[in-house]
C-alpha cells in the first residue's frame, strides 16, 4: 500500500497496479497514506496515521449504532470490547486496509439501523453508499448490502426505500462499466469482487478435489507400519466440513482472546429478545451469513488469518450489547449494586484482559530486515537512487521496502523472477543473471541456501561481503554487493 501511496505522490500512475497479483487492484486506502505524508514526511508514519484515525473513529458509528438499542453505559460497555481487543489495537497500528473498512461498515451499519426506525429516506441512500465503498475497500463487504437487500424485500417490502437503496449500487456499476470502457479493459480489473464471488461458488469443488487428494493418501500408506496414520486420514477425508468447522471456530476464539467472545455468546442465546425488538433479525441474519461465508472460504482456502474475522464481530455487536446488559441487570440484581458500578468494574476487567497483549512489542524480529535495508541506504552515502536487492522470496518485500523506503519514486518491493533469486531459472549462473538484472545487493540466507547443492563460495570472486545478520526463520544472513 506503501508503494502506491508512493506512486500516486510521485505521479508514476502507470505502476500503481503493476506490483503483483495482489496491488493490481487498488482502493481509496493508498491515496489517504498520500495525502497524510504532506502532514507526516515519514511514509510508515503516514500509513499508521491513517489506520489509528479511521480505527479510532470506528468507535463513533459503533457507539451510535449501539444507542439505538441499549442505553449510554451498555453501549460504553459494549463499544469497549471492540476498542480494547488486541486484535483492532493491532491492526489499527498496522498498514492495512481494515480499519477504513471498518469504519465505512459500521457508518453503513448505523445509517442502516436508523432507517429501521425512521423513514429517513436520505441516510438510506447513504448507508447503501458507504456498504459499497466498504465493498470497495475490503471486498468481503459486500455482504452487508447483500443482506440489507434481503432484509430489505423479506421485511419492508416497501418499493420506494428498495428503489432508493439500489440506486447507488446501479450507478456505480454503470459507472464501472463507462471507466473500463475508457480504459480499454474489463469491469473485473477494476475490482476483485467478482473473485471473491467466483472463488465461493467453486466452494464444493475445492471440497471434492481435497476429499480425492486425501483418498489417494490414505490408500498410498502402508496400513502394517503407518496404521495410526492411515486411520487418520480416513477419518479426516470423512471429516472435513468438521476440521473446517474447528477451524473456524478457533480462529473467532483467538481473535476475541476467549474472553470477549463471552458476551456475544451470552446474547445469541437470548433469540426470545427478536419478539421484543424485531430490528435483531436483520443483525441475525449478517451473523449467519457472515459466518456461512468464512466457512465456505475455510474449506476453499484452509487459510482464515484473524483479521477476517473483524466482520463478524462489527455485524453481531449488538448481540455482545445484549449479552452485556443482560450480566449487567443479573450482577445488580444478585448482588444489589448499582448498574453504573457494574458496568465500571466490568469495563475495568475487559481492559485488564486485553493490557498484557496490547503492550506487548509487535512483530520485534522484524527490525533486523529494517537494518539491513538501511545499512544499504548507508552504504549507499544516502544517495536519492533506488537500491536493487535480491533476496529469498520470504522477505524480498521487507528487504525492499526498507532499502527504499525514503527513496522518491515508487519501487516494488514484492518478489518476483526479476528480483528473488530463490525464484531465477537458472541458479548456477546466479551472479550473472544477478548482473542482467542490474541488481546490485544479493542477500544470502543460510536456511534458503541450505537445500541446494551450489556453494556460494564459488562465486565470491564476483562477490563482496559487506554485513552478516541473524534471524530464527532464516537463519545466518549476509549481504554482499554484486562487484561489476
Amino acid at each position: 500500500y506503501i508503494f502506491q501511496a508512493k506512486a500516486i505522490f510521485y505521479g508514476q500512475w502507470n505502476d500503481i497496479g503493476d506490483c503483483g497479483a495482489g496491488f493490481k487492484f487498488f482502493t481509496v486506502y493508498p491515496f489517504l497514506i498520500a495525502a497524510f505524508y504532506h502532514v507526516f514526511p515519514d511514509w510508515v508514519i503516514a500509513g499508521r496515521a491513517v489506520n489509528f484515525i479511521f480505527g479510532v473513529a470506528t468507535i463513533i458509528p459503533l457507539y451510535l449504532l449501539l444507542r439505538q438499542f441499549f442505553n449510554d453505559g451498555i453501549s460504553a460497555l459494549t463499544a469497549l470490547i471492540i476498542a480494547v481487543s488486541p486484535f483492532f489495537v493491532g491492526t489499527s497500528v498496522d498498514i492495512l486496509r481494515d480499519p477504513l473498512y471498518w469504519f465505512l461498515a459500521m457508518m453503513g451499519l448505523y445509517l442502516f439501523t436508523v432507517c429501521m426506525k425512521d423513514d429517513h429516506r436520505l441516510l438510506l441512500f447513504l448507508s447503501s453508499l458507504f456498504f459499497l465503498l466498504a465493498a470497495w475497500t475490503k471486498h468481503e463487504a459486500i455482504i452487508l448490502p447483500a443482506v440489507s437487500f434481503i432484509y430489505l424485500l423479506w421485511k419492508d417490502r416497501h418499493i420506494a426505500k428498495i428503489f432508493i437503496f439500489l440506486s447507488p449500487i446501479v450507478a456505480i456499476v454503470a459507472l464501472a462499466f463507462i471507466i473500463a470502457g475508457f480504459m480499454n479493459t474489463a469491469v473485473s480489473e477494476l475490482n476483485k469482487v467478482d473473485v471473491f464471488v467466483v472463488g465461493f461458488l467453486n466452494t464444493f469443488s475445492s471440497y471434492a478435489a481435497l476429499s480425492s487428494e486425501l483418498g489417494v493418501l490414505e490408500k498410498s500408506i502402508d496400513g502394517q507400519t503407518q496404521s495410526i496414520l492411515k486411520f487418520f486420514l480416513r477419518e479426516a477425508q470423512m471429516n472435513i466440513w468438521l476440521v473446517a468447522l474447528g477451524m473456524l471456530i478457533n480462529r473467532l476464539l483467538e481473535a476475541s482472546l476467549y474472553v470477549l467472545i463471552i458476551p456475544f455468546m451470552i446474547g445469541f442465546a437470548q433469540l426470545k429478545k427478536i419478539k421484543d425488538d424485531p430490528r435483531l433479525i436483520y443483525f441475525l441474519l449478517l451473523a449467519a451469513a457472515v459466518l456461512s461465508a468464512l466457512y465456505l472460504f475455510v474449506i476453499q482456502t484452509w487459510g482464515l488469518q484473524y483479521r477476517y474475522m473483524a466482520i463478524f464481530t462489527l455485524s453481531s455487536i449488538v448481540f455482545a450489547g445484549v449479552g452485556l446488559e443482560s450480566v449487567v441487570k443479573w450482577l445488580s440484581g444478585r448482588y444489589k449494586l448499582k448498574e453504573t458500578l457494574v458496568v465500571a468494574i466490568l469495563a475495568c476487567l475487559m481492559l485488564l484482559s486485553s493490557l498484557p497483549k496490547n503492550l506487548a512489542a509487535r512483530d520485534p524480529d522484524k527490525i533486523v530486515f529494517k537494518e539491513i535495508g538501511e545499512f544499504m541506504v548507508h552504504y549507499e552515502g544516502g544517495k536519492n537512487q533506488a537500491i536493487s536487492i535480491s533476496s529469498p522470496m520470504e522477505i524480498q518485500r521487507w528487504i525492499s521496502f526498507y532499502a527504499n523506503l525514503n527513496y522518491q519514486g515508487a519501487v516494488c518491493p514484492e518478489a518476483s523472477e526479476q528480483t528473488s533469486w530463490e525464484m531465477f531459472a537458472k541458479q548456477k549462473t546466479l551472479v550473472e543473471q544477478l548482473k542482467q538484472r542490474n541488481i546490485r545487493y544479493f542477500l544470502w540466507t543460510e536456511k534458503t541456501w541450505s537445500g541446494r547443492r551450489l556453494d556460494v563460495a564459488g562465486h565470491l570472486d564476483y562477490l563482496k561481503k559487506l554485513g552478516t545478520w541473524e534471524h530464527q526463520d532464516t537463519g545466518k544472513m549476509i549481504l554482499y554487493e554484486v562487484i561489476e
